[in-house]
């Protein structure tokens, strides 16, 4: 359980801590984009029965500024195969791959899904980072940050059928190493 009391304490630590950082050691953002994600999991996945489930990931970003000041849309696509995977516990793809408006493309090594929650919203926050390993923008540090409506997840997983759909803000971000 989150202890929000402790969590702004860190949150305005860090907030100052990273004003504190010089400007020319932060890392530059090359590119922000914000649009809506959705998550399909073929079959559904449920609280109490472990299993095999298709993930397909798509995330639609409306608007992309790019650093120079132009503007495009993107979509990013993941896709895993889960193992005993249930409501609770699902692990998360280590690849994916953005498809610009311009037909070119960036190839992604994700690290891992870092999870918080807004009990204020009920909403999950999903946080995950990796790098650009091919394609536009390689060697460059990239950050997806993905919120979905907790109560709608947990009235599903209760289901017979199970979570099979998710649907949430998205933003994305690249940024220099």
């Amino acid at each position: 359980m989150v202890n929000h009391g402790c969590l702004g304490v860190f949150l305005a630590v860090g907030l100052v801590a990273g004003l504190l950082v010089p400007a020319d050691v932060r890392a530059e953002e090359h590119v922000r984009c914000e649009g809506k994600a959705t998550n399909r999991y073929e079959p559904g996945l449920r609280f109490t029965e472990p299993r095999d489930s298709q993930y397909l990931g798509r995330h639609d970003y409306t608007t992309c500024t790019f650093d120079d000041g132009t503007r495009q849309t993107a979509t990013l696509y993941e896709s895993a195969f889960l193992t005993e995977a249930l409501c609770t516990v699902a692990p998360s793809p280590t690849t994916a791959t953005i498809v610009w408006a311009d037909a070119e493309g960036s190839e992604l090594s994700l690290n891992g899904v870092e999870l918080d929650f807004d009990f204020d919203t009920l909403s999950q926050i999903f946080i995950t980072a990796g790098f650009v390993t091919a394609g536009r923008y390689e060697g460059m540090r990239v950050r997806f940050v993905v919120i979905l409506p907790l109560a709608e997840q947990l009235l599903a997983c209760a289901t017979p059928w199970g979570l099979t759909f998710q649907r949430g803000p998205a933003t994305l971000s690249i940024e220099s190493p």
